[in-house]
């Protein structure tokens, strides 16, 4: 059995693939270390509950237990070298994360056979990691030179980031990302091997956990539409929903999940038409997430194709629709159009018209059989073809073959 070390700079609650990763190789007895940012004292905890038991848990960052006047020096550094980025247009790792000459030193400690890198400050990482002789692989949960829009975009170090990728594409020991299109477009950007896929999908035997209960829904005899995200904002394609519905004309409910400013839900309720009746709902925990979502006719995923990394992800709430057996609406993205070509009769890919929205719309709520079909397609899809016990043996493949 192997040392893994793996590591972020994003606390565990919110990095599932490192989660999800980290559990896999200690199931299958590897000896696993999971380094990642500490900062807040409950979401420490969070994070220690998702780990298998046989992990070592420990801070790359801890901006919780440095003295204060360290933690406000190491977050003070990071923004002054992003400013630095915005008005010379000079790069430096500084600008990636936090504390790049502290983490390295206690990942070289380590020892590993293998570390996997995840995040932009990991790309840095893995290339000193490498350079000292360390047999590295990388996780491209996204195309980080390519993500942002303009006005965040200003901050980032976008040559380093190319340079990182490059590098890593060709001196890593493998690199592995989280849809084929986004594998064969950076490939072909940088005239690299493509990475491999392992799809951010979830267990199959997590739907054992399905309550059947109905603390969404007020009226099944209405069909119900589903989107939800950590929070409910503007440019996430509910403005464009809300144009669509204003063309259909058959009564449903409609049910966002996540954080809400008054402001906003004042706003959608004014751009919705009478026949929709809006229900917003707080964030719930992740084991219960499946079982809400399964109360639900459609998952509504209107995806940007900007920036460019959005076109070619698939967003997490996909294969939660997949996974809950819900069918799906959702924008032609390159990323999701790799889900309709694997799950054909799960989803409904459109452009974003509205019109062209509102019939499909229209189409399966006049349409009981067909939207049954799709929600039983939907189901075995997430059964078959992307259960993450298919992702699981991948993930193993990569390190036996190390």
């Amino acid at each position: 059995m192997k040392t893994i070390c793996i590591f972020t700079q994003s606390p565990l609650v919110a990095a599932p693939r490192v989660v999800k990763e980290a559990n896999v190789y200690a199931q299958t007895g590897h000896r696993v270390i999971v380094y990642s940012l500490w900062y807040d004292a409950q979401i420490l905890e969070k994070d220690r509950k998702l780990l298998h038991k046989s992990i070592s848990y420990k801070a790359g960052v801890d901006l919780l237990n440095y003295g204060g006047f360290i933690s406000k020096y190491i977050r003070v550094k990071r923004k002054l070298a992003r400013l630095f980025v915005k008005h010379t247009g000079v790069s430096t790792v500084a600008a990636l994360g936090y504390d790049f000459t502290s983490y390295l030193e206690k990942l070289l400690v380590e020892d590993a056979d293998l570390y996997i890198g995840h995040e932009e400050m990991s790309m840095a990482l893995c290339r000193a990691l490498i350079t000292k002789g360390k047999i590295v692989a990388f996780d491209f949960e996204d195309w980080h030179s390519k993500d942002l829009l303009p006005q965040d975009r200003l901050y980032r170090p976008i040559r380093l980031l190319e340079n990182l990728e490059y590098f890593l594409l060709t001196k890593a020991k493998y690199t592995y990302t989280t849809s084929k299109a986004l594998a064969n477009s950076m490939a072909n950007n940088y005239d690299a091997i493509s990475p491999k896929v392992v799809y951010n999908s979830f267990l199959s035997s997590d739907r054992k956990t399905i309550d059947q209960l109905s603390k969404d829904r007020l009226h099944h005899t209405k069909p119900s539409l589903y989107w939800f995200s950590q929070v409910i904002s503007e440019g996430r394609g509910l403005e464009l929903l809300c144009e669509a519905l204003h063309l259909t004309t058959t009564p449903l409910e409609l049910h966002l999940r996540g954080r809400i400013l008054e402001t906003y839900h004042k706003k959608l309720k004014s751009l919705l038409p009478s026949h929709v009746s809006l229900h917003i709902h707080e964030v719930v925990p992740a084991q219960e997430l499946i079982s809400r979502i399964a109360e639900h006719d459609i998952g509504i995923a209107f995806e940007e194709t900007t920036p460019e990394s959005r076109d070619y992800t698939i967003t997490n709430k996909v294969f939660h629709y997949l996974q809950a057996g819900i069918a799906i609406l959702a924008t032609n993205t390159k990323g999701q159009a790799e889900i309709k070509a694997l799950a054909p009769e799960a989803v409904c890919l459109m452009d974003r018209d509205p019109q062209h929205i509102a019939a499909t719309i229209e189409m399966l709520l006049t349409q009981p059989q067909k939207l049954k079909d799709m929600k039983a397609a939907s189901w075995q899809a997430g059964q078959e073809i992307f259960a993450f016990e298919n992702e699981a043996l991948k993930l193993n493949e990569f390190v036996d073959a190390i």
